[in-house]
């Protein structure tokens, strides 16, 4: 139970359910591939072939069958969506809809002797589909069958017993100034040598088109990022290691709000000298603040740091610059997103980055202008003045 707790339910949740319909699939053609070493087994049950084909491949069956729902009936996540969204509220202004997340615990089968395999299968199924572990308990008369199976399945491979869990997330959590691996490390109680972070300058678009990117794999574990590293690895998308994490989570997350002021001086119809002025005093700010945390002040000129910032606010890919562009043009915050689909992560970092650079005493006052327009307490005009009003300093004060 332990195991299944600490081990088994951390891997299951790292995947989502397209993910682990997939492994059924491929569970259930490994076990059709070995079937005839069941069937042995099958035979000293006093089992013949036929109530052997019901058993077996009746189990295999199954796993298919799920396998086939997950894939073609559930989402790329672990949330699904039930139900349509209902009013709340005497004038509607409100929404409420139901949601299924994974349940965080163990699920404990026990099987008739007559289906030792089918038995455990039909069960096992659903539980790994839905992310949680489960502990079957055969039935004794004919347990070693079972146990010849599970056996089978350890031998595939396919199920992760501590399975590395990776980050693409750019952020600071909202209250807890979390970076994105410290909320995973909470969620699933990993440690830092099972969690890596995926970051710099990878324009989704340009990637998908297999255009000529570069990233980061940052993890604690050297074996693990260069695992990573190797299977992120083609001719088009070359990855490089990296041990510091908190530098390069930083970087992904302060490189938004930097962003979003890039934007809104280009909205505003202000020039290079502008742009180059934000982004190197961006990349200060966030060279101060990963100081503060302990990041090696390395990672900030490389990809995660200055890769990501530089593409971020530069490309009209990003989001981001995209979102700032169209604050400085005058629009509404509500309306400034380029997309409703598409989340704009300095908008929701801006202020967490401010209250953890708050928190730690240092000074960044790109991203106090940016949170506060974000946050909907200072306007466009003022944001120029108080960037432009601050006293003059030396250029690497604070670090």
């Amino acid at each position: 139970m332990a195991h299944a707790r600490k081990v088994g339910l951390p891997a299951l949740l790292a995947l989502d359910f397209q993910q682990r319909a997939a492994i059924l699939k491929a569970l259930a053609k490994f076990i059709n591939d070995n079937k005839e070493a069941l069937y042995a087994v099958s035979a000293h049950t006093g089992a013949t072939r036929n109530d052997g084909w019901i058993d077996i491949e009746g189990g295999s069956g199954t796993l298919f069958a799920y396998s086939s729902v997950g894939g073609n009936d559930l989402p790329s996540g672990n949330v699904v969506h039930e139900g349509p969204a209902m009013p709340l509220g005497k004038k509607g202004g409100f929404a409420g809809t139901h949601i299924l997340v994974p349940r965080r615990g163990v699920a404990v089968h026990i099987n008739a002797f007559n289906f030792p395999v089918w038995g455990l299968l039909e069960k096992f199924a659903p539980t790994f589909l839905a992310g949680m572990p489960c502990i079957g308990k055969p039935a004794t008369a004919t347990s070693y069958l079972t146990e010849a199976l599970v056996r089978l399945i350890d031998k595939s491979g396919l199920l992760p017993p501590g399975a590395l869990l990776v980050s693409l997330m750019k952020g600071i959590e909202n209250r807890t100034h979390l970076r994105m691996s410290e909320v995973i490390a909470e969620v699933t109680g990993a440690g830092p040598d099972r969690i890596a972070v995926i970051t710099g300058p990878n324009l989704a678009r340009e990637i998908a088109a297999r255009q000529y990117a570069a990233t980061v794999v940052a993890c604690a574990d050297d074996a693990m990022a260069k695992h990573l590293q190797q299977a992120c690895h083609t001719p088009y998308f070359r990855p490089y290691t990296n041990p510091d994490v908190t530098g390069c989570e930083l970087g992904g997350a302060v490189k938004n709000v930097i962003a979003l002021a890039v934007g809104i001086a280009v909205g505003m119809g202000l020039g290079d000298n502008t742009r180059a002025m934000l982004i190197t005093r961006g990349l200060a700010e966030m060279a101060r603040l990963g100081a503060a945390l302990g990041a090696d002040q390395h990672t900030f000129a490389g990809l995660a740091g200055m890769g990501d910032l530089v593409a971020t606010c530069s490309s009209p890919l990003s989001r981001n610059r995209t979102f700032g562009e169209n604050l400085g043009r005058g629009m509404a915050l509500a309306d400034a997103a380029p997309s409703a689909s598409q989340v704009t992560e300095g908008v929701k970092s801006a202020g967490p980055v401010l209250e953890l650079a708050h928190a730690h005493h240092v000074e960044m006052p790109i991203t106090e202008v940016v949170a506060g327009v974000t946050q909907g307490r200072i306007g466009m005009a003022e944001a120029v003045m108080l960037l432009a009003s601050r006293s003059a300093k030396p250029e690497r004060y604070g670090l």
